[in-house]
């Protein structure tokens, strides 16, 4: 069995565990983020399973994003509990997005020769996937009364410039690789 296979296992495992755990001492709020928790990583494995598209590193920083937002974001409280800690995620999620958006980019594409076309695509494509994050969030906090967004449009534009800095991060470093030859 592979690492993430195994990965995901142990994260549906753990969140199982919790979402029990909640329902025994009646925090309805942790079941809840629990289940959430667990559809959004079925969702990704299936998604993965029917579009692999993916190396095992980006699939594994998928999981381990899911679990950092969703599980211990929300289920654990660490938003509350840790200063900066959306912002670290919204960070990550530019490397994330970014190495996704190159992935698949090769898949479409078949080769990596024409950098600039490459690096456009990635970047549109992370930004795409932050600003849908943000319509997630803006969405649950109208529908569910959440504070996803903290009740502001600076937390929003923060958010997604974070997220941003991360890609162009992640496309120099890509492209610093690709002319050393590596």
């Amino acid at each position: 069995m592979h690492f993430r296979s195994r990965l995901v296992i142990f994260s549906i495992f753990l969140v199982a565990a919790f979402a029990v755990y909640g329902i025994l001492i009646k925090n309805y709020s942790a079941v809840f983020n629990s289940f959430c928790t667990l559809l959004c990583l079925c969702a990704f494995a299936l998604l993965h399973n029917k579009f692999p598209v993916l190396d095992n590193k980006t699939y594994c920083a998928f999981v381990i994003f899911i679990m950092l937002s969703v599980f211990a974001g929300k289920t654990l409280n660490m938003y509350a509990h840790i200063p900066y800690w959306d912002k670290f995620l919204h960070f990550s999620s530019g490397f994330i997005f970014a190495s996704s958006g190159t992935q698949i980019y090769k898949k479409l594409k078949g080769d990596d020769k024409n950098h600039i076309l490459m690096n456009l695509f990635v970047l549109s494509f992370s930004v795409a996937l932050a600003g849908l994050w943000e319509i997630y969030e803006f969405s649950i906090d109208s529908l569910l009364g959440t504070t996803a967004q903290n009740g502001s449009l600076s937390d929003t534009m923060w958010d997604m410039i974070v997220g941003t800095l991360g890609t162009i991060i992640t496309i120099a470093l890509i492209s610093k690789k690709k002319n050393n030859g590596s």
